[in-house]
């Protein structure tokens, strides 16, 4: 038996994503910026990765049901009413999945197979056609107009449906034209679905970072400044964590610079400099491979006993 045989035709034909293919070009070449993968171009924010790492200490390693921890799915049903004004209930109307591309897989195999067909704007996000090819459903793609700055009209929209569309995919705000429908603009486009009995799946994974409404934490903000003057100076990164037993909140180095047989650790504050407890504890722990101290904030440069305060827009001069 010849394994490759038995492999379903619809994958052996499946094209590989050409994002995907720019990314392993780019990433062996040395000073070029990828701007092909859509993730952030900083690390994520410590209050994320703290909460990870102490689940894991907790032994939070089991299964979850199939649907996500409720606690999660409640979350999500107060974050979706608050922000929109819609009420799902988390027990049966929420599902957690592993990121978007997950999310689209599975609702297009439930909703859809051989015969129907997923109408797909186009240019937008790879994986829809792949999805819908393995559902055994045909995709139709909508190529849109650089002269509509790539958004979708409601006549294009109406002649594209067809007696089989079973699901129509809105993509907007658009990955990769960065096109956005406004309220207004989507109006003509619910009066022509209305009429139609189609489904629609609308991703909306970037509508948060481009509506111009989203709130910033300063302290993850000037961490990630940091990190990118630091690694911009040939610096490697590291941090350190030391557990708190008296809270969850762990004492935490934001970055360690190694010099020679010494170590450097930075704290970076946004707010409430009169305190540097994570680099006291860590200091009473490490103080014989400590070279200096430094905490990054948005005041002036001063000294506090052997603690070197650097403003944000010293960092590059470290």
């Amino acid at each position: 038996m010849i394994l490759e045989n038995m492999i379903r035709k619809e994958v052996k034909d499946m094209p590989p994503s050409g994002i995907r293919k720019f990314f392993d070009i780019v990433n062996e070449m040395e000073d070029v910026i990828s701007l092909g993968v859509g993730e952030p171009d900083f690390v994520t924010p410590w209050n994320i990765r703290e909460a990870g790492i102490y689940s894991l200490e907790q032994g939070d390693t089991h299964y979850s049901s199939n649907a996500g921890f409720i606690e999660l799915r409640e979350e999500i049903a107060k974050y979706l009413k608050r922000r929109f004004d819609l009420s799902y209930n988390p027990s049966d109307e929420i599902l957690v999945t592993v990121g978007g591309s997950e999310g689209i897989d599975i609702a297009l195999r439930a909703l859809v197979g051989p015969g129907d067909e997923v109408l797909i704007p186009e240019p937008s996000f790879v994986a829809y056609k792949g999805c819908t090819t393995f559902t055994g459903a045909k995709a139709n793609v909508l190529e849109l107009k650089a002269e509509n700055d790539f958004k979708l009209t409601a006549d294009e929209l109406e002649e594209a449906i067809t007696e089989n569309t079973k699901v129509v995919i809105i993509p907007f705000p658009n990955n990769p034209t960065g096109a956005i429908m406004t309220r207004e603009e989507l109006a003509p486009i619910v009066e022509v679905l209305k009429k139609k009995d189609v489904i629609i799946i609308s991703d909306e994974i970037y509508e948060k970072l481009l509506n111009d409404r989203l709130s910033v934490n300063l302290g993850y903000l000037y961490e990630n400044i940091v990190a990118q003057c630091l690694d911009a100076n040939g610096n490697e990164l590291f941090y350190h964590t030391i557990m708190n037993k008296n809270s969850k909140h762990n004492y935490e180095i934001d970055f360690i610079l190694a010099r020679k047989n010494k170590i450097i650790p930075i704290e970076v504050k946004s707010s409430g400099y009169k305190t540097h407890k994570s680099l006291d504890v860590f200091t009473e722990k490490y103080s014989r491979r400590i070279l200096k101290r430094y905490l990054i904030y948005t005041k002036d440069m001063s000294k506090d006993q052997d603690i070197f305060c650097v403003p944000v827009y010293m960092v590059p001069f470290l």
